[in-house]
């Protein structure tokens, strides 16, 4: 009898975990559901030489990045399409889910006057909802 495990789900049968924190190997990228079955080799976490993954490598680069001077970079480009006249400075699109919402607050900073897809997704619904339309 083999000591082996069995690997399945497509997921590679040696166990590696990164050097610096607790990921492994046998989390699987995201898939497209209709795309894979069972039988579907997955990609999984990527690992360096040192066998640390690509998480905790994109961590390390954030954090040397001088966000101060970034933030003036982006302030002064922004500068180039602010309106004077008090319209909106730019288009927001988004769904309503999470990162849309984040990224419609996030441009509502001083940076900019987006007009915001999703803000007014939300204004719709709310009154589509105070007009009994939708329980």
């Amino acid at each position: 009898m083999s000591n082996e495990l069995e690997a399945f789900f497509g997921l590679p049968q040696e166990v590696k975990f990164c050097k610096k924190c607790v990921m492994s190997n046998q989390r699987p990228m995201s898939e497209v559901e209709f795309k894979h079955s069972i039988d579907t080799k997955k990609r999984t976490m990527n690992f360096d030489e040192n066998g640390v993954c690509d998480a905790c490598n994109t961590a390390e680069i954030k954090e040397n990045i001088d966000w101060d001077q970034r933030e003036k970079e982006l302030i002064t480009l922004l500068d180039k399409y602010r309106k004077t006249d008090g319209s909106y400075d730019c288009l927001v699109p988004g769904s309503g889910g999470k990162d849309s919402a984040f990224q419609s607050h996030i441009s509502f900073d001083p940076h900019m006057a987006p007009h915001s897809l999703y803000r007014l997704w939300l204004q719709k619904l709310q009154k589509l909802v105070k007009c009994r339309r939708i329980r």
